[in-house]
């Protein structure tokens, strides 16, 4: 038996037999990836370039990994709600409320008049403390998602000889 190197896995139709599921694999893989590095609020980084005597500066906004996670299991429970057992959609969907509720208490809590919460460089103070605390509690509450989604491929055999030729 010889195991593939996910690395090589396909990425489209044209490279082999491209099914849902290496489709959910592949989404797999990308969510640990990015759950592999610090999860860390998005910031403003910097960059100085000489070219000659010529110096450019390059701001750009580094992405909020908390945000990038959460939005990824979102993609993955959205890929595999047909596909999923009801207890495991309303065990989720039960926590996707409790996300809101929070959201909606972290809004009333800021001082601003959004309806949404915006990006974590529009508050000051206090606010900016509230804010971080509602990311925080999201990015461990997609988590919980993620391990039921995790629970669900594993009672369906998802991860049985995927990747495996014989």
């Amino acid at each position: 038996m010889e195991f593939l190197d996910p690395s090589n896995s396909p990425t489209t139709a044209a490279d082999s037999d491209f099914s849902f599921r290496w489709v959910v694999i592949l989404h797999l893989r990308d969510i640990l990836k990015i759950a592999s590095v610090e999860m860390r609020g998005g910031y403003w980084v910097t960059k100085r370039k000489f070219a000659g005597n010529i110096e450019t500066v390059e701001n750009y906004w580094e992405e909020d990994k908390r945000d990038v996670y959460c939005n990824a299991v979102d993609a993955l429970f959205d890929l595999l709600y047909p596909h999923l057992h009801d207890k495991c959609v309303e065990a989720i969907e039960k926590i996707y409320n409790e996300i809101e509720e929070e959201k909606k208490k972290t809004i009333k809590e800021t001082s601003g008049e959004e309806n949404e919460l915006l990006g974590g460089d529009f508050y000051d103070g206090k606010d900016k403390l509230v804010i971080e605390h509602f990311r925080v509690k999201n990015w461990r509450m997609h988590r919980q998602i993620f391990k039921y989604l995790n629970i669900e491929l594993k009672r369906k055999k998802y991860f049985e000889m995927v990747g495996a030729v014989e």
